[in-house]
């Protein structure tokens, strides 16, 4: 594991996403550096990842990207407008990381995570990717790496939340029961049997 990549990574995300990509120095002046022209933050990145020092972070991302989502781990409500949007790059990744499931969804779990809790909350990509991950039975994912996703969701719409639970459960009760288990103990489980008890 190469942790000077996730170092480099980092500094070029946070340099890179708030570079006004308008100006026409700065369009000179990233020319000369790639040989191409940049008109917004996502050709630039996607062009950046393309450099043989990332070859071995894209062959292994699954290992990679926990570390990367580690960076812009936030806390609910914990950013302003004038925060980058961070939950974009998960986005970006997706568009030229090796296109396998594990890779895909983490994209998606990690692009949840920063969305949901940021300033820059996106209500309907949220939803469509928490009910995808909840259809497929990925919501155990989202357990793992950032539970306090979840728990804002769950205290912002209950009904929504358990919804989306049971959908998780659905698909894993015939041959994925770890990713049920996953949920047993917390208290978004025992808030979730009080209220199905109670209905």
């Amino acid at each position: 594991m190469n942790s000077q990549i996730i170092e480099e990574l980092d500094h070029f995300i946070r340099t890179s996403i708030v570079i006004d990509y308008s100006d026409e120095k700065t369009i000179a002046r990233l020319k000369g550096e790639y040989c191409e022209e940049f008109f917004d933050f996502s050709d630039h990145f996607q062009s950046e990842l393309k450099k043989e020092k990332y070859a071995e972070f894209l062959q292994n991302f699954d290992k990679y990207a926990p570390l990367v989502f580690e960076k812009y781990k936030i806390k609910p409500e914990s950013t302003s407008w004038t925060d980058p949007n961070f939950s974009r790059i998960f986005y970006y990744f997706s568009q030229i990381i090796p296109d396998n499931e594990i890779n895909l969804d983490l994209c998606r779990v990690f692009f949840y995570s920063i969305n949901s809790l940021s300033a820059h909350l996106n209500p309907g990509d949220c939803n469509y990717t928490i009910e995808d991950l909840a259809k497929r039975g990925k919501l155990h994912m989202i357990l793992k790496y950032c539970e306090d996703a979840l728990i804002y969701l769950w205290e912002n719409d209950a009904n929504y939340f358990y919804d989306r639970l049971e959908e998780h459960f659905s698909f894993c009760k015939e041959n994925f029961r770890e990713n049920i288990d996953a949920f047993k103990g917390t208290e978004l489980y025992q808030n979730w049997l009080e209220d199905r008890n109670h209905e």
